[in-house]
Protein backbone atom coordinates (compact mmCIF):
# COMPACT_ATOMS: atom_id res chain seq x y z
CA UNK A 1 0.00 0.00 0.00
CA UNK A 2 1.33 3.19 -1.11
CA UNK A 3 0.96 6.51 1.62
CA UNK A 4 -0.99 8.12 -0.43
CA UNK A 5 -4.09 5.44 -0.71
CA UNK A 6 -7.08 5.57 1.25
CA UNK A 7 -7.61 4.18 4.39
CA UNK A 8 -11.20 2.25 4.71
CA UNK A 9 -12.74 2.31 8.37
CA UNK A 10 -11.81 -0.47 10.55
CA UNK A 11 -8.60 -1.38 8.80
CA UNK A 12 -6.89 -3.50 11.39
CA UNK A 13 -3.59 -5.32 9.68
CA UNK A 14 -1.35 -2.63 7.08
CA UNK A 15 1.12 -4.42 5.19
CA UNK A 16 3.26 -1.35 3.52
CA UNK A 17 5.40 -2.00 0.28
CA UNK A 18 7.19 1.42 0.30
CA UNK A 19 7.41 1.88 4.57
CA UNK A 20 10.21 4.65 4.53
CA UNK A 21 7.80 6.68 2.47
CA UNK A 22 4.82 5.58 5.10
CA UNK A 23 7.57 6.89 7.94
CA UNK A 24 7.53 9.90 6.54
CA UNK A 25 3.89 10.30 6.41
CA UNK A 26 1.26 10.43 9.06
CA UNK A 27 -0.50 7.41 8.06
CA UNK A 28 0.16 4.95 10.97
CA UNK A 29 -1.66 7.96 13.19
CA UNK A 30 -5.08 7.14 11.55
CA UNK A 31 -5.21 3.38 12.36
CA UNK A 32 -5.30 3.34 16.44
CA UNK A 33 -6.95 0.15 16.03
CA UNK A 34 -4.33 -1.46 14.02
CA UNK A 35 -3.19 -5.00 14.85
CA UNK A 36 -1.16 -5.99 12.42
CA UNK A 37 1.95 -3.55 11.04
CA UNK A 38 4.53 -5.35 8.67
CA UNK A 39 6.80 -2.89 7.40
CA UNK A 40 9.36 -5.32 5.97
CA UNK A 41 11.82 -4.58 3.34
CA UNK A 42 13.06 -8.24 2.82
CA UNK A 43 12.63 -9.36 -0.86
CA UNK A 44 12.37 -12.99 -0.83
CA UNK A 45 11.09 -13.18 -4.42
CA UNK A 46 13.37 -15.23 -6.66
CA UNK A 47 15.09 -16.71 -4.10
CA UNK A 48 14.91 -20.44 -3.22
CA UNK A 49 14.76 -22.49 -0.27
CA UNK A 50 18.31 -23.29 -0.28
CA UNK A 51 19.43 -19.46 -1.46
CA UNK A 52 22.58 -17.85 0.43
CA UNK A 53 21.29 -15.62 3.37
CA UNK A 54 23.91 -13.04 1.99
CA UNK A 55 21.99 -12.57 -1.05
CA UNK A 56 18.84 -11.08 0.72
CA UNK A 57 18.15 -7.64 0.38
CA UNK A 58 20.22 -5.07 2.93
CA UNK A 59 18.84 -3.68 5.54
CA UNK A 60 16.59 -0.20 4.45
CA UNK A 61 18.57 2.30 6.63
CA UNK A 62 16.12 4.66 7.81
CA UNK A 63 18.21 7.15 9.37
CA UNK A 64 17.09 8.92 12.87
CA UNK A 65 14.41 10.64 11.86
CA UNK A 66 12.79 7.70 10.48
CA UNK A 67 13.45 5.50 13.76
CA UNK A 68 11.95 8.37 16.26
CA UNK A 69 9.17 8.59 13.93
CA UNK A 70 8.51 4.56 14.25
CA UNK A 71 8.99 5.30 17.58
CA UNK A 72 6.56 7.80 17.62
CA UNK A 73 3.59 6.20 15.74
CA UNK A 74 3.99 2.81 17.78
CA UNK A 75 2.93 4.76 20.54
CA UNK A 76 0.05 4.95 19.39
CA UNK A 77 -1.17 1.61 18.23
CA UNK A 78 -2.02 -0.06 21.54
CA UNK A 79 -3.76 -2.75 20.51
CA UNK A 80 -0.85 -3.82 17.70
CA UNK A 81 -0.39 -7.79 18.27
CA UNK A 82 2.26 -8.35 15.05
CA UNK A 83 5.05 -6.10 14.33
CA UNK A 84 6.81 -6.93 11.81
CA UNK A 85 10.27 -4.96 11.01
CA UNK A 86 12.53 -7.07 9.39
CA UNK A 87 15.13 -5.03 6.67
CA UNK A 88 14.65 -2.25 8.43
CA UNK A 89 18.53 -0.74 8.82
CA UNK A 90 18.32 0.18 12.70
CA UNK A 91 22.04 1.20 13.61
CA UNK A 92 23.26 2.90 16.18
CA UNK A 93 21.26 3.70 19.38
CA UNK A 94 18.07 2.97 17.45
CA UNK A 95 16.58 0.06 19.84
CA UNK A 96 17.20 2.22 22.42
CA UNK A 97 14.89 5.21 20.58
CA UNK A 98 12.21 2.37 20.07
CA UNK A 99 12.11 0.97 23.72
CA UNK A 100 9.64 3.01 25.43
CA UNK A 101 7.28 2.67 22.62
CA UNK A 102 8.16 -1.11 22.00
CA UNK A 103 7.04 -1.06 25.93
CA UNK A 104 3.98 0.41 25.98
CA UNK A 105 2.74 -2.22 23.33
CA UNK A 106 1.49 -5.09 25.58
CA UNK A 107 -0.77 -6.57 23.64
CA UNK A 108 1.93 -7.64 21.21
CA UNK A 109 2.42 -11.30 20.32
CA UNK A 110 5.02 -11.18 17.35
CA UNK A 111 7.98 -9.58 17.41
CA UNK A 112 10.26 -9.49 14.18
CA UNK A 113 13.34 -7.83 14.06
CA UNK A 114 15.24 -10.18 11.04
CA UNK A 115 17.63 -8.45 9.18
CA UNK A 116 17.88 -5.17 10.84
CA UNK A 117 21.59 -4.54 11.67
CA UNK A 118 21.00 -5.10 15.69
CA UNK A 119 24.42 -5.64 17.39
CA UNK A 120 25.51 -7.28 20.74
CA UNK A 121 24.58 -3.86 22.15
CA UNK A 122 21.12 -4.27 21.26
CA UNK A 123 20.08 -6.62 23.23
CA UNK A 124 20.88 -4.36 26.82
CA UNK A 125 17.92 -2.59 25.22
CA UNK A 126 15.65 -5.16 24.42
CA UNK A 127 16.08 -6.33 28.09
CA UNK A 128 14.36 -2.64 29.14
CA UNK A 129 11.22 -3.63 26.99
CA UNK A 130 10.79 -7.48 26.89
CA UNK A 131 9.38 -8.35 30.27
CA UNK A 132 6.29 -5.59 29.71
CA UNK A 133 5.19 -8.20 26.41
CA UNK A 134 3.82 -11.02 28.79
CA UNK A 135 1.78 -12.25 25.25
CA UNK A 136 4.57 -12.69 23.33
CA UNK A 137 4.92 -16.04 21.15
CA UNK A 138 7.65 -15.52 18.81
CA UNK A 139 10.58 -13.21 18.70
CA UNK A 140 12.58 -13.57 15.94
CA UNK A 141 16.42 -11.89 15.27
CA UNK A 142 17.48 -13.96 12.94
CA UNK A 143 20.42 -12.50 10.77
CA UNK A 144 21.75 -9.87 12.68
CA UNK A 145 25.27 -9.31 14.42
CA UNK A 146 25.16 -10.76 17.82
CA UNK A 147 28.58 -11.71 18.46
CA UNK A 148 30.90 -10.77 21.72
CA UNK A 149 32.94 -7.77 21.39
CA UNK A 150 35.90 -9.97 21.36
CA UNK A 151 34.68 -11.34 18.22
CA UNK A 152 33.48 -15.20 17.31
CA UNK A 153 35.68 -17.43 19.95
CA UNK A 154 33.99 -20.84 19.02
CA UNK A 155 36.66 -22.24 21.57
CA UNK A 156 36.31 -19.99 24.67
CA UNK A 157 33.43 -20.74 26.80
CA UNK A 158 33.33 -17.51 28.41
CA UNK A 159 32.03 -14.23 27.63
CA UNK A 160 33.78 -10.89 28.01
CA UNK A 161 32.55 -9.60 31.82
CA UNK A 162 30.47 -7.01 29.76
CA UNK A 163 29.31 -9.18 27.24
CA UNK A 164 28.31 -11.53 29.95
CA UNK A 165 26.54 -8.52 31.63
CA UNK A 166 24.68 -7.96 28.20
CA UNK A 167 23.83 -11.28 27.83
CA UNK A 168 22.50 -11.98 31.38
CA UNK A 169 19.71 -8.76 31.50
CA UNK A 170 18.77 -10.24 28.12
CA UNK A 171 18.65 -13.47 29.25
CA UNK A 172 16.66 -12.42 32.87
CA UNK A 173 13.91 -10.56 30.67
CA UNK A 174 12.59 -13.33 28.56
CA UNK A 175 11.13 -15.39 32.09
CA UNK A 176 8.51 -13.08 32.28
CA UNK A 177 7.47 -14.58 28.65
CA UNK A 178 5.34 -17.43 29.71
CA UNK A 179 4.12 -17.74 26.46
CA UNK A 180 6.83 -17.31 24.27
CA UNK A 181 6.94 -20.25 21.96
CA UNK A 182 9.88 -19.57 19.72
CA UNK A 183 13.22 -17.41 20.07
CA UNK A 184 14.84 -17.28 16.59
CA UNK A 185 18.58 -16.20 16.22
CA UNK A 186 19.69 -18.11 13.50
CA UNK A 187 22.43 -16.66 11.04
CA UNK A 188 22.81 -14.32 14.09
CA UNK A 189 26.83 -15.14 15.57
CA UNK A 190 25.45 -16.96 18.39
CA UNK A 191 28.25 -19.54 18.24
CA UNK A 192 30.19 -18.41 21.58
CA UNK A 193 29.52 -21.56 23.67
CA UNK A 194 29.23 -19.33 26.74
CA UNK A 195 26.52 -16.98 25.37
CA UNK A 196 24.87 -20.49 23.70
CA UNK A 197 24.72 -21.84 27.35
CA UNK A 198 23.17 -18.48 28.80
CA UNK A 199 20.31 -18.62 26.06
CA UNK A 200 19.84 -22.41 26.05
CA UNK A 201 19.15 -21.95 30.55
CA UNK A 202 17.21 -18.91 29.74
CA UNK A 203 14.70 -20.37 27.33
CA UNK A 204 14.49 -23.79 29.74
CA UNK A 205 13.34 -21.67 32.32
CA UNK A 206 10.74 -19.67 30.39
CA UNK A 207 9.12 -23.96 30.05
CA UNK A 208 8.25 -24.78 26.55
CA UNK A 209 10.29 -21.96 24.20
CA UNK A 210 11.95 -23.40 21.05
CA UNK A 211 15.54 -21.86 20.37
CA UNK A 212 16.37 -21.27 16.90
CA UNK A 213 20.01 -21.50 16.45
CA UNK A 214 22.36 -22.54 13.77
CA UNK A 215 25.10 -24.81 14.56
CA UNK A 216 28.21 -22.74 15.22
CA UNK A 217 29.77 -25.71 12.19
CA UNK A 218 27.73 -23.89 9.77
CA UNK A 219 28.44 -20.53 10.89
CA UNK A 220 31.88 -21.18 9.93
CA UNK A 221 31.26 -24.27 7.54
CA UNK A 222 30.39 -22.20 4.24
CA UNK A 223 32.51 -19.94 2.17
CA UNK A 224 30.49 -17.28 0.28
CA UNK A 225 32.02 -16.94 -2.55
CA UNK A 226 31.67 -20.63 -3.31
CA UNK A 227 29.73 -21.02 -6.17
CA UNK A 228 29.05 -24.72 -4.88
CA UNK A 229 25.62 -25.22 -4.13
CA UNK A 230 26.02 -28.04 -2.03
CA UNK A 231 27.91 -26.30 0.84
CA UNK A 232 25.00 -23.43 0.77
CA UNK A 233 22.80 -23.33 3.96
CA UNK A 234 19.07 -23.88 3.87
CA UNK A 235 17.06 -21.01 5.31
CA UNK A 236 13.68 -20.65 4.76
CA UNK A 237 11.62 -17.11 4.91
CA UNK A 238 8.86 -14.93 4.37
CA UNK A 239 5.66 -13.06 6.20
CA UNK A 240 3.17 -15.26 4.92
CA UNK A 241 2.64 -16.39 9.04
CA UNK A 242 1.50 -12.83 9.27
CA UNK A 243 -1.71 -13.23 8.04
CA UNK A 244 -2.95 -16.30 9.04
Amino acid sequence: MAPQEHLPAGLFSFRASHPVAVLQSSLLSQMPGLKVLDLETVSVFGLSQRSRPWQWQSPAYIGAQGVESLAAALSRLPLLQTLNLSGLGLEGDSMATLAPSLRSLVHLRRLDLRYTNLGFDSLASMADFMSCLLHLEHLGLAHNYFQDEAGDERDSSELSAKSMEVVAAFAASLKHLTRLETLDMRWSYVTNPGMVKVMEKAVADVGETELLLQPAEEVGGYNPYDDDEDSWPSYGGGSDDYYE
